[in-house]
């Protein structure tokens, strides 16, 4: 079974991140066994928040029927994580809580809400929620380190990629 095109509002945006990482790129892979997950972000323009849609495929599954927690704990991290760049702040997880408050059913396409909860000097605070009509299904936080300037500047020579425009970021 394919996933449903992605329905998206009138307030959500595309964005770009730098090396391609979190949803600068579009995700879905296809196996033998048929789709694994397909998942795109967006940034809404009313209050800058991330948000998109997951499908998560037969491929994916862990109970029969569901997902497994710890691709549904995946695409949580990349939720959060995107976030925290999108509103300007580059970084990586150190730590992530993941409450699973209802099982992920397979084949459905559930919306995902990500935000900055708290800004520090050294580190960031993210917020996720994955719901499914309007009834949530898991939350997550996290604790990201920000990153500096130089560190990304490393990560471009270890792709043997020209330095991103980097302008609007924060960094530590």
């Amino acid at each position: 079974m394919k996933p449903p095109e992605i329905m998206i509002e009138p307030d959500w945006e595309p964005f770009e991140l730098p090396f391609d990482i979190g949803s600068g790129r579009s995700m879905f892979v296809e196996t033998e066994s048929g789709p694994t997950i397909r998942m795109r972000f967006f940034k809404r323009r009313t209050d800058g928040a991330l948000v998109g849609r997951v499908w998560f495929g037969e491929a994916t599954f862990g109970p029969p029927g569901f997902a497994h927690g710890g691709v549904v704990a995946f695409v949580m991290d990349e939720a959060m994580g995107s976030a925290a760049w999108i509103a300007g702040y580059p970084c990586v997880a150190a730590n992530l809580s993941v409450d699973f408050l209802e099982m992920t059913p397979l084949r459905r396409d559930c919306f995902i809400e990500a935000r900055v909860d708290e800004v520090r000097s050294k580190k960031l605070v993210l917020e996720a929620v994955l719901s499914l009509d309007d009834r949530p299904l898991v939350r997550g936080r996290g604790v990201f380190p920000r990153i500096s300037k130089r560190r990304i500047e490393e990560f471009s020579r270890a792709l043997g990629q020209p330095l991103p425009d980097l302008s609007g970021y924060e960094f530590a």
